[in-house]
């Protein structure tokens, strides 16, 4: 499965990086699976863009919302200024865009997950930055210290708000038939599939998921906006599941890199290696030119820190001098000084 090792992945990604973007190392990431959360990655993170002062753009690109994120952040007791942006909802909710799915499809979707066998604790949903669980003692548990809202009819509450993402789980068989309807249907939907422990009585196994939003709206679409809106062309994704082929393939499309992170299912990383060299031969690219890489996620902290001592090594220049986008199209952590402050005084509990 190896392709570049990540010495060599990273110091291409630097000279790309100052032939194109004048420095700034550009980053999406998503989160779980993906990023070891703890207090040694804080630390890593931290003492990276300490490193690289104003240099990096660490942005989260997850299935979870904004809040969601923010909340598991703090408690974890790492700041969640360490993400320049947070992309929530599989690209379905940011300040960049907010998609919602058509009701009539979210109503007709709800009843034949049901009629297949699907059960209404399963069916959780997004609106805005809310996520809507249905009132039962395995659902409540789960998200015990999740910000949510609890229904007791959740199906008939759907169409009472603008839904950006559905999440639905199931066994693979009842997830199976439910996207083979979806997609017979021709809904204008984008299907994300993935595992989770969600409602499982035995937590040493995973039952199917499958996350719903617009088509207009994927982790690979808000890649592509982000890179547009801030006029910049090298970039890296990160990821480990099923959810992030549209990010690695947005990747692929425009010459960026790409960190595979072996996934605890070799077999889903293995998929997802096979459906990237189809889709690499399916645009009339080779896939020995693809920028990619396989690493540990417990190798993710050296794999940053190692990034930041290469780049000051190599001098990268000054962000606010060289960066050639005006300022009112970058986040206002990368604009101000306040990102810089805030790490700052973070810097004592890195020691």
């Amino acid at each position: 499965m190896s392709k570049l090792n990540y010495s060599n992945f990273i110091n291409d990604f630097i000279e790309d990086t100052r032939q194109k973007n004048n420095g700034v190392l550009c980053i999406f990431t998503d989160i779980d699976g993906t990023l070891p959360l703890s207090n040694n990655f804080k630390h890593a993170v931290i003492r990276t863009k300490n490193t690289l002062q104003k240099q990096m753009m660490f942005i989260a690109n997850t299935g979870r919302t904004p809040k969601d994120l923010k909340g598991m952040l703090e408690r974890l007791n790492i700041p969640s200024q360490i993400f320049d942006e947070i992309l929530g909802n599989n690209g379905a909710t940011s300040k960049y865009m907010k998609m919602s799915i058509s009701k009539d499809n979210v109503s007709d979707i709800l009843h034949k997950f049901i009629e297949l066998g699907g059960e209404e604790g399963d069916v959780r949903y997004v609106a805005e930055d809310d996520i809507y669980i249905h009132r039962d003692e395995a659902s409540t548990t789960y998200y015990s210290n999740k910000p949510h809202i609890e229904l007791d009819d959740i199906i008939q509450k759907a169409n009472s708000v603008n839904i950006n993402k559905l999440t639905l789980t199931g066994s693979k068989e009842v997830i199976d038939k439910l996207i083979e309807y979806i997609e017979k249907c021709g809904y204008k939907c984008n299907i994300h599939v993935g595992n989770t422990k969600f409602r499982t009585r035995d937590k040493s196994k995973s039952r199917r998921r499958v996350d719903i939003t617009s088509n207009e709206c994927s982790k690979g679409i808000i890649t592509k906006k982000v890179l547009r809106d801030l006029n910049l062309e090298s970039f890296m994704v990160m990821g480990n599941d099923e959810n992030d082929i549209t990010m690695f393939k947005a990747a692929i499309e425009k010459k960026g890199y790409i960190v595979l992170v072996k996934h605890e299912e070799i077999e889903i990383t293995k998929k997802i290696v096979k459906e990237l060299k189809a889709y690499t031969t399916s645009i009339g690219k080779d896939w020995n030119e693809v920028k990619i890489t396989f690493i540990e996620e417990n190798e993710m902290n050296n794999f940053l820190e190692f990034m930041a001592s290469r780049a000051k090594m190599k001098g990268q220049g000054n962000f606010l001098e060289n960066l050639k986008v005006t300022s009112k199209k970058l986040p206002t952590a990368i604009r101000t000084s306040t990102m810089a402050t805030k790490l700052i005084g973070y810097e004592d509990v890195t020691r």
